[in-house]
Parts: structure tokens; sequence; C-alpha cells
């Protein structure tokens, strides 16, 4: 097998130099960046477990108090009976509505 050479012009070896430096730049930047971003997701993942601990720590006192807190009947109050009497009043005075309406039509089809 024979080696062959390639004469390059000077231009052209700088040309290709830049094109080689700037690409080593480039490659140097996106590992620094992967750096970074594995550095942040470890820093993540820690904190994700420490809010899951917290969160976890938390719902365990606040079952603790839930249970030493004395058990008490829900009663309405009076909103809801209020809210309760509007809607079956709102329910009577649309069917007085549609009656009258049927009335009405019944009137002027006779």
């Amino acid at each position: 097998m024979a080696i062959e050479y390639v004469k390059l012009e000077p231009s052209e070896q700088v040309y290709g130099k830049k094109h080689l430096l700037s690409s080593q730049i480039e490659l140097l930047s996106i590992i620094k960046r992967y750096q970074k971003f594995k550095d942040l997701r470890k820093k993540e993942l820690s904190l994700k477990a420490l809010l899951r601990r917290t969160i976890t720590e938390l719902n365990e006192e606040i079952k603790i108090i839930d249970a030493s807190l004395p058990k008490i009947k829900e009663q309405k109050t009076e909103e809801e009976s209020f809210k309760m009497l509007n809607t079956a009043k709102k329910r009577k005075d649309i069917e007085t509505e549609i009656l009258e309406i049927k009335r009405q039509l019944e009137k002027l089809q006779a």
C-alpha cells in the first residue's frame, strides 16, 4: 500500500486549523454545559428527595393532630340550607313561568 500525499496551500492550512480549533472550542463548551447539567440534575434530585421526606413528615404530624382532635358531627350551615331553599324556589319559579307561557300559547291558539 503506497502512501499518498496531498498538497495544501497555506491559506487552506490556516482555514483548516481555524475550523479545527473552533470545533475544539465548541466541543469543550458542550462538555462544560453537560457537566453543569449533571450538577443541576443531582441538586434537583436531592431537593426532590428532601421535599418528599418533608411532606411525609408533615402528613404524619397532621394524622397525629387529627387523631387527637375531638370528632364532631357535621351539620349543615345556614348558608347551605339557604342555598338549598333558593334552588327549590328557582325551580318553582321556572315551573310557574313555563305554565304561564303555556297558558298564553293556548290563548293564542284558541
